[in-house]
């Protein structure tokens, strides 16, 4: 239920040329990641100790206590470690991830390694099925025309639309037209954009609580699908979020700027402690932050009694 456009600026930025593998992910467990909350936000770290997270959730350790020797658990079996897939993680730990790489490598860049935005995601998707592309010609978006057999064929081939049941090497299909690989499929990426409406958004009468109950600051934008994502989650014009502790078949890349990031954030600080930036913002304007939580559709006290009578 996702209607309107918005136009943005985007300045000149660097990009990974694919997302960071587990390959890439193990230096950041190997080395401590985990275990220094410098490399985290308050919440993320949070999140971390309360879940008591050593490694990616998905790594099943293999070996002694230590040895940093894991394997990979798919949907359907535990399999050896695919090093050259792209890791799947929550966006608290892609953020940790990138906080470590600036101070381990320095960025080049006057500003820290981050992770995408929305607005530069549509930048370096093929140009043949790109926005604008789309908007012109209606099977530019692939996924109308497309399907999952066929869609890992041909120039602009992708790990999407069930073309397979896993992930798989993050070079396996040619790269778009800036030199991008899985910029689509594969697995989603993070964004440091907080789910926000375009303008002259309006609730849809067929699904009226999908986007509004989230346009709070605390859902995080993803983009360009998995290879799970079919339909409308496989189309260029999908606009999806979760949680940013939440899992998705989600990685992501990195990227810098010498610019701030042109993203979309409904409370100030992103998720660098999302709550207490909400809590702030509410007390300047003297919202009852309490009342507001409590009107949440998705956590009524009938809504959870229903949930929890379902299991």
């Amino acid at each position: 239920n996702e209607y309107g456009q918005r136009t943005v600026s985007v300045p000149d930025f660097q990009a990974s040329k694919h997302m960071i593998t587990n390959g890439e992910f193990w230096q950041f467990v190997a080395e401590g990641g985990y275990r220094n909350n410098d490399y985290w936000c308050e919440d993320g770290w949070a999140w971390r100790s309360h879940r008591n997270m050593k490694s990616p959730f998905f790594w099943k350790p293999t070996g002694p206590q230590g040895s940093h020797e894991y394997g990979l658990r798919t949907i359907f079996e535990e399999i050896p470690m695919r090093w050259d897939w792209p890791v799947d993680v929550t966006y608290y730990e892609s953020k940790a991830y990138c906080q470590w790489k600036t101070e381990k490598d320095g960025s080049p860049t006057s500003k820290p390694y981050r992770v995408l935005t929305e607005a530069e995601h549509q930048i370096i998707r093929h140009d043949e099925h790109n926005l604008e592309a789309a908007r012109s010609l209606a099977s530019a978006d692939k996924v109308m025309v497309t399907s999952g057999a066929q869609f890992s064929v041909g120039p602009t081939a992708a790990n999407l639309n069930m073309a397979y049941s896993s992930s798989n090497p993050v070079d396996s299909f040619p790269p778009s037209h800036t030199g991008h690989h899985d910029t689509v499929g594969n697995a989603w990426e993070w964004t440091e954009d907080q789910f926000n409406p375009l303008k002259n958004f309006e609730v849809h009468h067929v699904y009226d609580d999908f986007s509004t109950p989230c346009f709070d600051g605390k859902h995080s934008m993803i983009v360009g699908g998995s290879f799970m994502s079919t339909g409308d989650e496989a189309s260029v014009f999908a606009r999806f979020h979760f949680r940013p502790h939440f899992l998705q078949h989600s990685g992501f890349r990195l990227v810098t700027s010498d610019d701030d990031a042109p993203a979309t954030h409904l409370f100030e600080g992103s998720f660098a402690g999302q709550a207490a930036a909400r809590d702030e913002s509410a007390d300047e304007e003297g919202v009852d932050v309490d009342a507001a939580s409590n009107s949440n559709v998705y956590e009524t006290n009938d809504l959870l009694s229903m949930y929890l009578g379902l299991h």
